[in-house]
């Protein structure tokens, strides 16, 4: 296995990683990173609490910023989202067909693979 950290930016190879998780947060308290049962990273939260500000979580836009309030990002084009995920599907099917048509240019050409 292997993962980059925030906080240690390079590549770390670990052949074990160890997970303590708070089952009633639904976080990870620790992990210790392993390579050969050699530590290599230990990671920990500590002073865990549960209570929460909620101004925390408040966004504040700056002025100028437009803010879309419809769940729907497309109703302001009038467009419904089963519209615009059914362009989305033509579109996707139409440039994977383009896309093997030109692959399949290049081989029949005698271009390689």
């Amino acid at each position: 296995m292997s993962g980059t950290r925030a906080v240690f930016p390079h590549a770390i190879v670990a052949s074990k990683i160890e997970t303590v998780v708070d089952v009633e947060l639904g976080i990870a308290l620790s992990q210790r990173w392993l390579f050969d049962d050699q530590l290599i990273l230990r990671t920990e939260l500590t002073d865990i609490g549960t209570s929460v500000d909620d101004d925390v979580f408040r966004y504040e836009a700056p002025p100028g910023v437009r803010v879309l309030v419809d769940p729907n990002p497309f109703a302001e084009a009038g467009v419904s989202a089963g519209t615009a995920a059914w362009q989305v599907a033509q579109r996707t099917t139409r440039f994977l067909v383009d896309a093997t048509r030109w692959l399949g240019r290049g081989r029949a050409a005698g271009g390689r693979s």
